[in-house]
């Protein structure tokens, strides 16, 4: 599945209280478009356009090299596992050993793997290159997460994190079609080579954003470190409620994505990549207000709307039988992501301190992780046994029991933004 700075030239970021908030005006004249705001959104939008240049087009390299639905499943979900592993694993070395060198490993191993994938021609190795590209894409997208959040004004925080989740949109909507428009004109080799191509000018940008944080001071002797704090260290207990809610809820949407061009090819229902455009049309659109929304509001409304619109996409996709009624589900989905995203990931860094951010970013997007693997996982299993519609019938189970949970204990943790002291909302 992912800012801006006060000012152009370097940030340092003071030690906070692990409980303690900053009083925020509720509307602020801090600068939002700086240069390294814009430079992170560029990079994020180039790393995503070459990951998601795959998302369509992938599943038929499998398929054209003999690999069945339960490989298709297998694989994306391999992906995903790849990336929640690393996660954690990125936070840690962004909040003790630097923002940007681990940002490089990622960004130039996105270079290689994806440029790796032309000399890969069995199922085997492309498996095993999938899953390198999930390690690494999430150790840049994780590094681009955490940086925007030293880049984003805190009182601007919501409406930063929407507008910089615009490029996840524009990735979304452009990446995907682009990808099987080259993949049926041009073959699967200069594909490619294409999201090569992006991740080179990821890098190229990388290269130019300057912001700098402190980090937290190291204790000499490793083992001195108390096990509770390792482990604060690579998963935040702060992240964990909205980290949940986002789990459950994206499982469904894990499935789809793995499988809705397959779906869409057999059941005779359009164009897969037209769904995953109308999807970034409906994330795009939702996420132009939707952080503004979750400054002023909290999460709660929003993730009472965003659970309605994807059920009824759900029920769209299950039982339409025109293109239209899919394209439509594609729609409502995007609006219920770009409804929610925004406001859970801010629901997980809000109340954290700065120096603690690559763990609770790290935590959030391991939840997005592990419920878009096993979306991807348990769709390659029930399409098998029960077919495409059945499957995601079954599925859409997630999106209920992610609100569930919400309302019955996420919404009245300390994270949540009812509980907030006045003065920090």
């Amino acid at each position: 599945m992912h800012f801006k700075m006060a000012h152009l030239g370097h940030i340092q970021i003071k030690h906070e209280a692990r409980h303690h908030t900053h009083e925020q005006p509720k509307h602020s004249n801090d600068p939002l478009w700086t240069r390294d705001f814009f430079a992170i959104a560029i990079i994020n939008l180039f790393v995503l356009s070459s990951g998601n240049m795959l998302i369509p087009t992938f599943p038929f390299y499998l398929k054209e090299l003999g690999g069945s639905e339960f490989i298709v499943g297998l694989a994306a979900s391999l992906y995903s596992i790849a990336s929640m592993v690393m996660r954690p694993v990125t936070g840690w070395i962004l909040d003790h050993k630097g923002r940007k060198g681990i940002f490089y490993i990622g960004v130039i191993g996105i270079i290689l793997v994806t440029l790796g994938y032309n000399f890969m021609a069995t199922i085997p190795a492309l498996i095993l290159f999938r899953v390198l590209h999930g390690f690494m894409t999430s150790t840049a997208n994780t590094s681009c997460s955490t940086n925007a959040c030293d880049i984003v004004p805190r009182s601007r925080f919501a409406e930063g994190m929407g507008m910089f989740g615009l490029t996840n949109s524009m990735a979304m909507a452009i990446a995907p079609a682009m990808g099987q428009v080259v993949m049926e004109k041009m073959g699967f080799h200069l594909l490619f080579c294409c999201c090569t191509l992006l991740g080179i000018i990821s890098l190229f940008c990388l290269t130019r954003l300057k912001t700098k944080v402190e980090l937290k001071p190291m204790p000499r002797r490793a083992g001195s470190i108390p096990l509770k704090n390792r482990l604060t260290s690579i998963f935040h207990k702060d992240a964990l409620p909205a980290s949940l809610v986002l789990f459950l809820a994206v499982i469904p949407a894990g499935a789809i994505s793995s499988f809705v061009a397959l779906f869409a090819a057999e059941e005779n229902m359009g164009v897969g990549a037209y769904y995953f455009l109308m999807q970034a049309v409906g994330t795009g659109t939702a996420r132009l207000f939707s952080g503004q929304l979750a400054d002023r509001k909290g999460e709660g409304p929003i993730i009472y709307l965003s659970s309605g619109l994807y059920i009824v996409s759900l029920i769209l996709i299950v039982f339409g039988r025109i293109p239209f009624m899919l394209y439509v589900s594609a729609l409502l989905s995007g609006w219920s992501l770009g409804l929610i995203l925004p406001a859970v990931q801010t629901m997980a860094v809000r109340i954290v301190p700065k120096e603690e951010r690559g763990a609770a970013s790290s935590t959030f997007l391991c939840s997005y992780d592990i419920g878009w693997a096993l979306g991807g996982l348990l769709g390659g299993v029930f399409v098998t046994a029960l077919g495409y519609r059945a499957m995601f019938a079954v599925l859409g189970v997630g999106v209920f029991a992610s609100l569930a949970l919400y309302h019955f204990w996420a919404r009245n943790t300390r994270s949540a933004f009812r509980n907030l002291p006045e003065n920090a909302k």
